[in-house]
């Protein structure tokens, strides 16, 4: 494989590499800290229902929002060199505020059905675990929007301090309050309204300086009031893949809610976290990293060899995930006991021997989200909803039954079946993808275009 880290400039690559090493650390130390700091403060219960509310944090922040911060990465280059910059950022401001007011009104309305049916302590809890998804969701589009910028110091002190801000605040909350879930999820929404409340203002000042920077000149006729439409156009199937996504990301913890209980998902939540946690660190870098880069290269799609160069980078990312991963695993089969008492306490350690087989099942996972680059780099998400929805009704059907079967073991192997079906999905398009390209590159219309 002929990888010439070079090409991607001998100046900046240094200092990007850093930034984006130094926000996944950030996040990774900050989010096992939490774990610490909560576990000591909170019991396995309460840990549980923190659990719970987390994954509505997920659905909002992740699976809500998440579609549209990937069509503003996806399209913030095609924009500046469309000199359409002020137009993409008024889209923006315009899409987000719709979102969060859809998302203030669900959150109204289901908090009230759940205190009329007299769960008052989940209504709370929902409530703000919600409108804390939301104010996640709205920094995360942001930052999205920094790192197609390529803003990579900007977007890793924001998520560092964000991953530390939020457990502190939290647990300065439950010292002078109550031992409850409700309490830290008030101490996460007032930590991302500060994130938030800055991460804006930098953006703003970000988009001034770029507009500022750019020459005068007149779109093309083709290339008028089309902008909007592209940014839906490509983010909408990942509002399809962001709810299948979530059923699959968060299905567990609902399945042991059902059939074991607040205890058992507490118990579980930490395992999970710890199997998550190194996952999210690595594919998060080497996305963070490599994904931009790879945008950049293709542009507008116009030139094959583009295409092909950026395919290269996105092979690379896959190759150092794939080692990364196999290193993970075999190190957590050897100290899984260790590892977990020293991110939590004894109280905590009853499901510790499936800290390595889970965290193959969410490997799989992950590398299939890794092999989705070549569908975003081609415009193609929507090619990823057939495999996405399957994989994630698979996963809750066998979650729920084997749940009640086999308990936390079998929560774990469900999500092994369902993402080594999700990773071979998502290979096979790959490969496609790729063997398309270099079929068009062969062409006597590709040979004479070059």
């Amino acid at each position: 494989m002929h990888f010439n880290l070079r090409s991607f400039g001998r100046n900046r690559l240094p200092s990007e590499a850093f930034w984006v090493f130094f926000g996944q650390v950030g996040m990774a130390v900050g989010g096992l800290f939490a774990i610490k700091l909560l576990t000591l403060m909170l019991s396995p219960a309460e840990f549980g229902q923190l659990a719970i509310a987390n994954t509505v944090v997920l659905l909002i922040g992740a699976n809500i929002f998440g579609p549209i911060g990937q069509g503003f990465m996806r399209f913030w280059s095609i924009s500046r060199q469309r000199n359409e910059i002020e137009k993409y950022s008024c889209l923006s401001i315009k899409y987000l505020k719709r979102l969060l007011g859809l998302v203030a009104v669900f959150s109204f309305v289901f908090g009230l059905i759940l205190y009329l049916i007299k769960l008052h302590d989940w209504s709370l809890l929902i409530m703000l675990a919600t409108l804390t998804g939301a104010m996640t969701g709205w920094t995360g589009v942001r930052l999205n929007m920094l790192m197609a910028a390529r803003k990579r110091k900007a977007v890793a002190l924001v998520n560092s301090v964000a991953a530390f801000m939020k457990p502190l605040l939290a647990a300065g909350l439950l010292y002078i309050l109550f031992k409850d879930a409700w309490v830290v999820m008030c101490g996460f929404l007032v930590s991302m309204g500060i994130v938030g409340w800055y991460t804006e203002k930098y953006y703003i000042h970000m988009v001034r300086s770029t507009v500022a920077s750019q020459p005068v000149r007149n779109n093309l006729p083709s290339e008028k009031n089309r902008l909007d439409y592209e940014i839906l156009k490509f983010a909408w199937p990942f509002f399809i893949w962001g709810i299948f996504s979530w059923l699959h990301q968060s299905c567990d913890r609902w399945a042991l809610q059902v059939f074991e209980g607040a205890d058992t998902v507490g118990v579980y939540a930490v395992i999970n976290q710890l199997a998550l946690y190194p996952l999210i660190f690595g594919s998060g870098f080497l996305s963070t990293f490599f994904l931009p880069i790879a945008y950049d290269r293709a542009g507008k799609m116009e030139s094959t060899q583009s295409i092909k160069s950026a395919n290269k980078v996105i092979l690379a990312m896959i190759a150092f995930y794939a080692v990364g991963t196999a290193v993970l695993i075999l190190l957590f089969s050897q100290f899984h006991q260790q590892l977990i008492l020293f991110i939590s306490n004894d109280q905590f350690i009853e499901l510790s021997y499936l800290l390595p087989w889970l965290t193959a099942a969410w490997a799989l996972y992950y590398l299939g989200q890794m092999l989705s680059g070549y569908g975003l780099l081609a415009n193609r998400p929507h090619v990823y909803i057939l495999p996405i929805s399957i994989s994630g009704i698979i996963a809750a059907g066998l979650t729920f039954l084997l749940a009640d079967t086999n308990g936390p073991a079998g929560v774990v192997l469900a999500l092994g079946i369902a993402g080594g079906l999700y990773a071979s999905w998502f290979l096979i398009l790959a490969l496609r993808m790729i063997t398309t390209h270099q079929v068009k590159d062969s062409s006597p219309l590709a040979k004479q275009s070059v």
